[in-house]
């Protein structure tokens, strides 16, 4: 083996090393996000959830090659019903925000409108979140990615 194809393999292995790492900084990031989501889900932890889906989401997608492609492909397939909830939410409090900004009152048909909306997706994305919880999926998702 010459030089250049050792270095080539040292290097490939610390690339692999590295992606198994962040994979599994940003798995365990998100499931925090997930525990917090599951007892509070105010505005700034749904964002947070949101985030940390997005980015191991493209760990996955960056790295791909080190990980299993089937089961990163279904993994970031899960995310897809609760990016749409916690958009869902996010969109609310967004709204929200932007309502009581422009002078209309916290008990105004509009806003009462968007919370109750809020409140049904909440409720929504609680249950998915309990459901990946009582599930295991941290474990199981790190098992599948070899992490």
């Amino acid at each position: 083996m010459s030089r250049i194809e050792a270095v080539t393999r040292e290097s490939q292995l610390d690339i692999e090393q590295y992606a198994a790492q962040q994979g599994g900084s940003r798995l365990d990031r998100m499931m925090y996000q997930i525990s917090r989501n599951r007892k509070a889900k105010d505005p700034d932890s749904v964002h947070d959830l949101r985030v940390s889906i997005r980015r191991l989401g493209a760990c996955l997608t960056v790295f791909g090659q080190f990980f299993p492609k089937k089961a990163s492909k279904r993994i970031r397939s899960r995310f897809k019903e609760a990016m749409a909830l916690a958009g869902e939410v996010r969109d609310r409090d967004i709204a929200i925000e932007l309502a009581t900004e422009a002078g209309l009152r916290a008990n105004g048909e509009l806003v009462k409108a968007l919370v109750g909306q809020r409140r049904v997706y909440s409720k929504e994305l609680g249950r998915l979140l309990k459901r990946w919880g009582k599930s295991g999926v941290s474990e199981k998702w790190r098992a599948r990615l070899r992490l």
